[in-house]
């Protein structure tokens, strides 16, 4: 993602090595090519904790690469603002370009050496084409508001926030429209993503804590 900025808090880092040590209780990773994915709304930190996973994999001698849901949506941002203006319905996971965001995982645990994936960039409200190589790659990390019903995950982590507890992190970021419309979007999207919950392996509690479903 281009002009989104990622602000790793310590608390984000400590929390990522007690998700790392739950998600080493819970699946081998020494297996090849495994898949985490981050779900949750909004605001709701899955961004930082996916690049804090990444850098504290990266410490445990695991090499990962990210992917963002933001990248696969069908148009780029104020577009896509606008077309909701438009018809308050086209909201949820239909904006979304998920076919391709599986074939990019499959990709990768069939281990295709690259992929060639948009790149959202928000300032020129545009999408550009960038190429990842996952030659090296160990561990792939999706982050996103649907990710977590995407197929071929070995491990599903849900961040229990809801828009209302994320508004100051959304407004913070300063790359989102913050008016009433969009919170009727965002309660739209809460309708959907809650219902990962129950598929997660690890929950996130807005106190950075860890409990299981």
């Amino acid at each position: 993602m281009i002009g989104d900025q990622t602000d790793i808090k310590k608390e984000y880092l400590i929390l990522a090595k007690e998700v790392w040590d739950q998600i080493e209780k819970k699946i081998d990773t020494k297996a090849a090519k495994l898949v985490i994915a981050i779900g949750g709304e909004s605001g709701s930190g899955k961004t930082i904790l996916a690049s804090a996973l990444k850098i504290t994999g990266e410490e445990r001698n695991k090499n990962a690469a990210v992917l963002h849901q933001d990248d696969y949506f069908k148009l780029p941002p104020e577009t896509n603002h606008n077309a909701r203006l438009q018809d308050i319905n086209a909201v949820g996971k239909d904006e979304v370009r998920l076919d391709l965001m599986q074939e990019h995982t499959a990709s990768f645990k069939n281990g295709v050496s690259s992929i060639i994936k948009p790149l959202v960039d928000y300032k020129k409200n545009s999408f550009i084409e960038e190429s990842i190589n996952f030659e090296e790659v160990e561990i792939l990390i999706l982050e996103g508001t649907y990710v977590l019903g995407l197929h071929q995950i070995n491990c599903k982590i849900f961040i229990d926030r809801n828009f209302l507890q994320t508004k100051k992190n959304r407004m913070a970021r300063n790359r989102d429209h913050q008016d009433e419309f969009v919170e009727k979007v965002l309660s739209i999207e809460h309708e959907i993503i809650k219902k990962y919950k129950g598929e997660a392996d690890i929950i996130v509690d807005d106190q950075y804590k860890i409990y299981h479903p």
